[in-house]
């Protein structure tokens, strides 16, 4: 089978006209790049029209927005947050199957180390990467506020009821209180 190319794919979705594609194609001949980012550049089409495009070309789902529904923490759990970010990529539960979301999946080396680390048997989908940016800030399994409150109740001299305003002021420095805060305030961005 004979794959159809990005902008013939983007013709047929109607997101582009010939004269636009004539133009990116003229300025892509002079310049290089990719004909997607041209077109983006230029405003012709959106991240989302490149990201559907190219899981039409690639035969993968496209996936508009990574929900709650689809994240798995305990597979999250296992990959750093650095990977995630650095790659943007990020693994799901998708119709019953591990899934690695990827705004760019023809970089194979972090699909791959990710195969490897969930244990293989896992399938490839496109999102943008705005979207899976967006869902690893959301879903990365942080601490929870709720942990952070148990903890600071068990250490003996801290009692949420005998609180005070001094006693906050004093205790500005104490690593969990810091924690809490900036726990706070990640969530919040």
């Amino acid at each position: 089978m004979v794959r159809k190319k990005f902008r013939e794919i983007l013709k047929e979705q109607s997101k582009v006209t010939d004269e636009q594609l004539q133009e990116a194609v003229a300025e892509q001949e002079k310049s290089g790049g990719l004909i997607g980012q041209i077109l983006m550049r230029k405003g012709y089409i959106k991240k989302e029209d490149i990201a559907k495009a190219l899981a039409t070309r690639l035969n993968i789902p496209f996936i508009e927005k990574i929900k709650e529904q689809m994240i798995d923490t305990t597979m999250l759990s296992k990959i750093p947050l650095k990977f995630l970010r650095q790659h943007v990529v990020i693994p799901i539960m998708y119709e019953g199957s591990k899934v690695i979301v990827t705004a760019n999946p023809r970089d194979l080396e972090p699909i791959d180390d990710l195969s490897l680390l969930l244990g293989g048997d896992v399938d490839v989908a496109v999102a943008t990467d705005t979207s899976i940016v967006e869902a690893i800030n959301k879903y990365y399994p942080l601490e929870t506020s709720k942990e952070m409150m148990e903890k600071l109740e068990e250490e003996d001299e801290f009692k949420l009821e005998d609180l005070e305003q001094k006693d906050i002021m004093e205790m500005a420095n104490d690593a969990p209180i810091v924690n809490l805060v900036n726990h706070i305030l990640v969530q919040a961005v």
